[in-house]
């Protein structure tokens, strides 16, 4: 049990972490906004405020997450039964075969998403080509990291 309140514990501080920046990049992407509201394009106002709603999305979950989790390790109960279901066996399963199903499936629309951009605009392929290959990298490298940790 130990071992599972201090994961908790590093856990909560590294999505506080990632909640403090994202609290921190949402109000200077809005500062920025504001200051420069006269002067910008449309697009640019558009991509501001989707960098807004991304960096606000992270911070609110994040918050409820850190709350969530420090609410958990001080009730001795909750925190058995967040022990047990992270480690359902079942549930792993079911996620894992959740995922590579979703990754097959973006691999296929990826790669006709490419194919079909192709004919319209080469920067977007291009982009949409370094996207398939970044997923596929990460995917790979983390596929050989956790087969060499559990092997």
């Amino acid at each position: 049990m130990d071992n599972f309140k201090l994961k908790l514990r590093k856990r909560i501080w590294i999505i506080g972490s990632f909640t403090v920046v994202s609290f921190i990049a949402s109000f200077v992407l809005i500062w920025n906004k504001i200051r420069q509201a006269d002067s910008i394009s449309h697009a640019k106002s558009f991509i501001g405020g989707l960098q807004i709603g991304i960096f606000m999305g992270i911070a609110i979950l994040g918050l409820v997450f850190v709350v969530k989790y420090i609410k958990v390790l001080n009730q001795p109960v909750k925190l058995r039964e967040l022990q047990i279901k992270e480690n359902d066996e079942r549930s792993l399963l079911i996620t894992s075969q959740t995922t590579m199903l979703t990754m097959f499936i973006f691999f296929i629309t990826m790669t006709i998403a490419i194919v079909v951009s192709g004919f319209y605009n080469q920067i977007v392929t291009i982009t949409l080509f370094a996207v398939l290959v970044f997923v596929e990298i990460t995917l790979f490298t983390c596929l050989a990291l956790i087969t060499k940790k559990y092997s």
